[in-house]
């Protein structure tokens, strides 16, 4: 998470000085509370929290089915919540072909494994109920 930098001490300020300190302060606390509303955040905060895994192992490059599946599941759902292919491929430095490919094998999977198939769709439940909680105000 970004640090914030301390204010300034306020004796001795111009009025002009303290409305651009202010301005900062707003834009800097804007794009934080900004990624508390993104759908991919709160997708992969609950991915990793569902199949016990990092937010380094889902952005990695590794094809080992511990890091594969819980990134496919996030680019699944992270389409589910309307996002578009490219800004998805984007999100995970791939091609937007990599999110067709992870549908399908997402689907195979809950397919041939009932159990993934419930845990899928509990996740499906609980993104979508955290996504209508954080509405931006």
């Amino acid at each position: 998470m970004k640090k914030i930098t301390p204010p300034r001490p306020l004796k001795d300020a111009k009025l002009s000085d303290l409305l651009t300190e202010l301005e900062f302060r707003r834009d800097e606390l804007s794009g934080i509370l900004d990624s508390f509303h993104n759908p991919a955040t709160i997708v992969e905060q609950a991915v990793c929290n569902a199949l016990g895994c990092s937010l380094s192992a889902i952005h990695s490059d590794s094809r080992k089915a511990a890091y594969v599946v819980p990134r496919h599941l996030s680019m699944i759902l992270m389409r589910e919540t309307g996002m578009i292919y490219e800004d998805i491929a984007k999100h995970f430095n791939r091609h937007h072909s990599a999110i067709f490919n992870a549908e399908r094998r997402i689907e195979d999977l809950c397919k041939t494994d009932p159990a993934f198939g419930r845990k899928v769709d509990a996740l499906r439940t609980a993104v979508r109920s955290k996504l209508r909680g954080k509405k931006k105000p």
